[in-house]
């Protein structure tokens, strides 16, 4: 995954790459869960992850796809109107 931004001061074009393999503590920021908790969703499978040497990664996409399963458990669409 990547885009582009523009550099202000230079006016060239810089290409930012977003990581496909997050820390636990990163997951966590983004979903608002707690450290403890992001562990426990790692150890009992609910965060599906691999593991470089002793560190533990959770793939982006995964977790995209766990927050799609708890929008649909609640009924949330994102095809819905706003109006």
């Amino acid at each position: 995954m990547e885009m582009s931004i523009r550099d202000g001061e230079r006016g060239m074009d810089k290409t930012v790459f977003s990581p496909r393999l997050l820390r636990v503590n990163e997951a966590c920021k983004i979903t608002g869960v707690c450290r403890s908790r992001g562990y426990e969703f790692v150890n009992d499978g609910t965060w599906k992850a691999v593991r470089i040497g002793k560190s533990v990664r959770i793939p982006l996409r995964g977790l995209e796809i766990w927050i799609a399963s708890l929008e649909e458990e609640a009924g949330i669409s994102d095809c819905e109107d706003a109006a």
